[in-house]
């Protein structure tokens, strides 16, 4: 025999000849397993790039669709306040009498609620003439009157005139609050939410104010028990920030100084999609943003875009750690693992490729799709516990093919096999998603109606079958007529087991054929009386 040395000089040459032709081989496949090693290493990162950034996408796509869930709990919750203090019967007396006993216990509600509430700058009560009957100041769990003395005329502000025209609750833009015609230091934002009052007659008598502050909001929505990943912003109409993560750039449409700043400045690609559509997702140079619309009360002009950020660096820092272990681990362990599990996931495909055939060859007809009796008879059972469970109604509609021995004899089993493959297709197409159809054997075909609420309901279904089944089918070259009797049953009045429903549903059936085909017959009740 030869030695290991002998083969190679046979197969190369001389040992110069072997020792060069087996270094190259030697390289050449260390090289290509090399290669194959850095291409592995390539793909597992651009796939573990796109990983990180579906679940960036759909962390900020849920993050953000509960936040505007969350604004949109709190302005219910404002609008839920105002319309309380509107309707109490204390106010509706006060407006009727002017009693100043009256004027002096809605003060204290109105202190006493603005204490509890905290979110509330100011409660104020104005009459029609837009002077201030009653206010309330707030600041943290502390609230005060103020006095008749320092009470004001709020004619000509456009919050009070807005809620006058209204025909309900009225929601100002947030705005910052401003003091004797100077935005007040350190900014405030507020918002204004107005609501006419009427008397115990029903007169319209003044305007119900509440000064709600926007920090609260600010602060609830940024401090939620799972952060953002990218940075919070609440964008105006016009493009202007209320809130975002630079402090210099908000409130550009009251501050002059920063009237270029702007969401469309800074992020034209994106405020063009954001502009225009009311929710959605991009991925662009800015990084990812995801945008819904916040709709507040029934103003349409009233609307903000909660718009989530998160930039392209944020995104590369996640992987950074990734590219390092990859970089450690991912050559040795790709090389070692490739093969198992390749072949290991060919083995698990063709096993469970093999319990699919043999679940569907035990359970479906192969002819038609449509389940087999064996079936039939799991679900049928499953369907009668369920409707005993939960008292529910349900039916069983037999289904026999007229004519179609005549089909068969006459023009081939073939033929035959064409017809019943159309048919159990007509048939899932009459009926609900949540209803099953089962062959179970020669033409016969039964159904399984859920949740029936009447009778009238499976007549309904049984002869859209039968209308369905009576156009002609296409049996090329051929075509043929032929009907449907349908016998039908129902649980639990015509029985509470399988076999009772199956052979009474069986029973009706024969009753339509002897009717003279293409009809139904159905029997409500467990003693085989049909109707």
């Amino acid at each position: 025999m030869y030695s290991f040395r002998t083969s190679l000089h046979l197969l190369f040459g001389n040992e110069c000849d072997m020792k060069k032709k087996f270094f190259f081989y030697f390289i050449l496949l260390y090289l290509t397993a090399c290669a194959a090693a850095a291409g592995i290493s390539h793909l597992v990162y651009q796939l573990a790039l796109r990983e990180e950034t579906v679940e960036f996408e759909a962390g900020e796509r849920i993050y953000i669709a509960g936040r505007n869930a969350m604004l949109g709990h709190l302005f219910e919750s404002i609008f839920s306040d105002l319309l309380f203090l509107s309707d109490q019967t204390l106010l509706k007396s006060f407006l009727s009498n002017g009693n100043p006993e009256t004027k002096r216990l809605l003060r204290d509600e109105y202190c006493a609620f603005a204490r509890r509430k905290k979110k509330y700058d100011q409660v104020r009560l104005l009459d029609l003439s837009g002077r201030e009957i009653i206010r309330v100041n707030c600041q943290g769990n502390r609230s005060e009157i103020v006095p008749e003395e320092a009470l004001q005329n709020k004619s000509s502000r456009y919050y009070f005139i807005k809620t006058l025209e209204s025909d309900g609750v009225y929601v100002s833009h947030m705005d910052l609050n401003v003091e004797h015609q100077v935005i007040e230091i350190p900014h405030k934002p507020v918002m204004r939410f107005g609501l006419t009052v009427r008397d115990l007659k029903g007169t319209k008598k003044g305007v119900l104010v509440l000064n709600y502050l926007g920090n609260h909001l600010f602060h609830m929505i940024t401090h939620g028990d799972e952060p953002s990943a990218g940075n919070l912003m609440i964008v105006n109409r016009d493009g202007y920030w209320l809130l975002g993560p630079v402090k210099d750039d908000l409130w550009g449409f009251m501050i002059p100084e920063r009237t270029q700043c702007t969401f469309n400045e800074k992020y034209p690609g994106a405020w063009a999609n954001i502009s225009e559509i009311s929710s959605g997702q991009i991925h662009g140079t800015g990084g990812i943003f995801t945008w819904d619309t916040v709709h507040i009360g029934i103003q349409k002009e009233l609307s903000w875009k909660l718009v989530s950020n998160v930039p392209e660096q944020r995104i590369l820092e996640e992987l950074e750690s990734f590219k390092e272990k990859l970089t450690l681990y991912n050559g040795v362990i790709m090389l070692l693992l490739a093969i198992p599990v390749f072949l290991f996931t060919c083995m698990g495909y063709k096993r469970k490729h093999l319990q699919e055939a043999l679940f569907r060859s035990a359970n479906y007809d192969a002819l038609t799709g449509l389940a087999n009796r064996a079936l039939f008879y799991t679900i049928l059972n499953q369907t009668i516990a369920h409707a005993g469970r939960y008292n529910e109604k349900f039916a069983v509609l037999f289904i026999d093919i007229d004519g179609f021995k005549q089909v068969n004899d006459s023009l081939g089993h073939d033929a035959g096999d064409v017809l019943l493959s159309q048919a159990a297709g007509r048939l899932t197409a009459c009926i609900r998603a949540s209803d099953f159809a089962a062959r179970l054997g020669g033409d016969e075909f039964v159904v399984i109606l859920r949740k029936i609420a009447k009778p009238l309901d499976v007549k309904t279904v049984a002869q859209k079958i039968i209308d369905s089944f009576s156009s002609p089918f296409s049996l090329s070259p051929h075509t043929a007529t032929v009907g449907a009797s349908i016998g039908i049953s129902f649980y639990p009045e015509s029985g509470t087991s399988p076999e009772l429903l199956v052979k009474t549903a069986d029973s009706q059936m024969y009753r339509s054929k002897r009717q003279g085909k293409n009809t139904y017959s159905l029997c409500p009740s467990g003693d085989g009386e049909a109707t």
